[in-house]
């Protein structure tokens, strides 16, 4: 994992999305944030493409993303220890937007958010993802 810090804050009246979730991306694949879509920006708030956009990048590389609840989340890193993963949670700056850090076997270990202020709420509510390897014949760009 290499943190990478998010470009573009959340200001929708500037009709600005953030990028949390594109920095997440790039710090798990370990590439440019350059290289990844802006796709909170791109999808226009219409969550369906949102999710396609992301699946179609990744899959373009071998992955998928793979989320779920926080709380069963932990059962995902078994014996293997040293799982780095998203964690999404409630925005602690307030609204109603959640926010995307970097986690490590279930605990928060980086922000891109300039703040670093991480996330708030109970945990339970917290989701996790993980890119996940969908072909191991497919070379990694």
């Amino acid at each position: 994992m290499n943190p990478v810090n998010q470009e573009f804050m959340h200001l929708p009246e500037e009709g600005q999305q953030g990028d949390c979730h594109r920095a997440v991306i790039a710090s798990l694949l370990e590439i440019p944030i350059s290289e990844v879509p802006h796709f909170a920006q791109d999808s226009q708030g219409d969550v369906d493409k949102y999710w396609t956009m992301i699946q179609d990048f990744l899959g373009n590389r071998g992955y998928a993303y793979l989320t779920m609840p926080a709380d069963g989340g932990a059962m995902f890193f078994g014996d293997h220890p040293g799982v780095y993963h998203e964690i999404s949670g409630p925005d602690p700056r307030g609204g109603s937007m959640m926010h995307a850090v970097i986690g490590k076997d279930g605990e928060v270990v980086f922000d891109p958010h300039p703040s670093r202020a991480g996330l708030s709420g109970d945990t339970s509510d917290w989701e996790y993802g993980f890119i996940v390897l969908a072909d191991p014949h497919h070379s990694r760009k």
